[in-house]
């Protein structure tokens, strides 16, 4: 191979070349105002600094993945569009995608390439916006999220009815650096993390969001595996708890902080016990409590005594928002002697 030492006019003509051909700092040709003109038909997209490029093709009927995306695409949005299948290698071009959002499809076949080549994923939802549409997870090859090695929020769960454990227990195994999930439905009496669970040593947040009134039992059990992950928050909103069992959180020894919304349990007694499985929890620093009511009354309603089995804890923050409070709450030797840095916080 020769390489040529002389003719600088030759340099010349490629430094020529490169500030001709490229489009600000890049030579991608898809950067800013090209990327929006490469737009497939039936999406919208839009750049913002200082490299986020966004296609969004949500809400249209178009029934499959569009052609033409662009490769620097960083954000796809899918929701919505009677999405039925992912084909092999469909997405394997964007290699700088870090949020894709597929929730609302009825997603019901899944090749075990439909996600390769998208090492730089960070987000992930398949949440459905439709409690009617949901995810088949029946349908999920168990190699499926291989190549997610950058995964840290997954928002993953449909509806629990036809769910086989062993599939999606298989798959979510592989995101070794997942650290935040969602789910959206919590199944009566079933076991939802398998043993698959238990790799991943990343998982810190674990939120639980319903979409109906399905009575919930939160068992022990279902959380068993779970109890390597260092989970520092644990969430429920929109739940219906018919029964708690009184040791289910301690499942969750570094968990740090506890949120319930617009939740309801089947009595004070039910709610205390629930609250009381972090008696011994030594790293608890907040409870986030917001309308959780009794379904026998309709009503907000936290009795003092649900609180006092927490005064050996180093909890330091405690938030209640709206409806009734019972008085004992507010007694002295509940907020300046019982707990030694605590703040109670009462809005409503």
């Amino acid at each position: 191979m020769h390489i040529a030492t002389e003719a600088p006019g030759g340099y010349l003509c490629i430094i020529l070349f490169l500030l001709l051909f490229c489009n600000g700092t890049t030579c991608s040709g898809v950067d800013g105002d090209s990327f929006v003109e490469q737009c497939p038909k039936e999406c919208r997209c839009y750049s913002t600094p200082p490299s986020n490029h966004t296609v969004d093709c949500s809400g249209r009927s178009i029934r499959s993945i569009p052609l033409g995306i662009p490769r620097n695409t960083t954000v796809l949005d899918l929701r919505n569009i009677g999405l039925s299948e992912i084909p092999a290698n469909s997405l394997s071009h964007l290699e700088n995608q870090n949020v894709l959002y597929l929730e609302g499809d009825d997603v019901t076949a899944f090749n075990e390439n439909s996600f390769v080549g998208l090492k730089a994923l960070g987000y992930f939802n398949l949440f459905p916006i439709d409690p009617g549409k949901n995810i088949d997870y029946n349908a999920f090859p168990p190699t499926l999220f291989r190549e997610l090695t950058s995964l840290k929020s997954f928002g993953e769960m449909g509806s629990g009815k036809n769910v086989q454990q062993d599939y999606i227990d298989r798959t979510i195994a592989l995101l070794h650096k997942l650290e935040e999930s969602f789910w959206s439905h919590l199944s009566q009496g079933n076991v939802l993390f398998g043993p698959g669970y238990s790799n991943i040593s990343s998982l810190k947040r674990l939120v639980f969001k319903m979409h109906s009134s399905a009575v919930t039992q939160l068992q022990k059990e279902a959380f068993f595996w779970l109890k390597n992950c260092p989970i520092e928050k644990l969430a429920f909103i929109g739940y219906d708890i018919n029964r708690a069992e009184p040791d289910m959180l301690y499942i969750f020894p570094r968990l740090k902080e506890l949120y319930l919304e617009c939740s309801s349990f089947l009595s004070l007694q039910n709610e205390g016990d629930f609250i009381c499985g972090l008696e011994n929890n030594t790293s608890i620093e907040t409870i986030r409590m917001k309308n959780v009511f009794l379904r026998s009354f309709s009503q907000w309603k936290i009795s003092a005594t649900a609180l006092i089995c927490l005064e050996n804890t180093d909890i330091d923050y405690i938030y209640f928002d709206a409806g009734y409070v019972d008085k004992d709450l507010l007694q002295p030797r509940l907020v300046t002697c019982t707990f030694h840095t605590m703040m109670v916080m009462i809005s409503g």
